[in-house]
């Protein structure tokens, strides 16, 4: 039983180290870079990106996203498009920002392995003119009252997976000690 226990044992990455977002900017354009750790792959339609300015209005963003694999998936149980390795979607704007924005960035991703992760949102500091991008601490925009949060209905569903994957680790945690046991 310990040899099974050890072949299914799976490490997996934390969601920074397996899904690596690197932006910057070129011109008038945000360029925003995955790098995605093998074994790992992230979904096209679960990628969503939004601008908005310093007093709260929203940007409209037009989005140059490449061509993905397609892949079915279990979870959803029909052919999904997905990226393995790296991808790069580049976001330009009809009418150039003259201001700094903030640009809000989800997107979800999982592991070859069984794994799917939590959407996640990361925030950058853009900069057109200064041809900056900076992250944000998560913490300074939700205080924000800019926050986007377009996809509230769909997190409920995405979170089942991570906490099914904790239950199981949970109740074999609590095998290996009650088999530890003396009495």
């Amino acid at each position: 039983n310990d040899m099974g226990l050890a072949a299914n044992e799976v490490q997996f990455l934390p969601v920074e180290e397996a899904y690596q977002l690197l932006p910057s900017v070129a011109s008038d354009r945000v360029l925003l870079d995955w790098m995605i750790a093998p074994e790992y792959f992230l979904y096209r339609e679960r990628m969503k990106i939004e601008a908005t300015t310093n007093d709260g209005k929203s940007l409209p963003v037009m989005l140059a996203m490449q061509t993905g694999e397609n892949k079915y998936d279990e979870y959803f149980e029909r052919d999904t498009e997905v990226y393995h390795h790296q991808t790069q979607v580049v976001v330009t704007f009809s009418t150039a920002p003259l201001q700094p924005f903030t640009l809000a960035v989800e997107s979800q991703g999982c592991a070859e392995a069984g794994l799917c992760y939590p959407p996640r949102q990361q925030f950058f500091r853009v900069d057109l003119a200064s041809g900056t991008a900076e992250p944000l601490e998560d913490a300074a925009v939700i205080a924000a009252p800019t926050n986007p949060q377009p996809s509230q209905p769909d997190a409920p569903a995405a979170h089942t997976v991570p906490n099914l994957s904790m239950i199981f680790l949970m109740a074999l945690l609590g095998g290996l000690i009650l088999n530890l046991m003396p009495c």
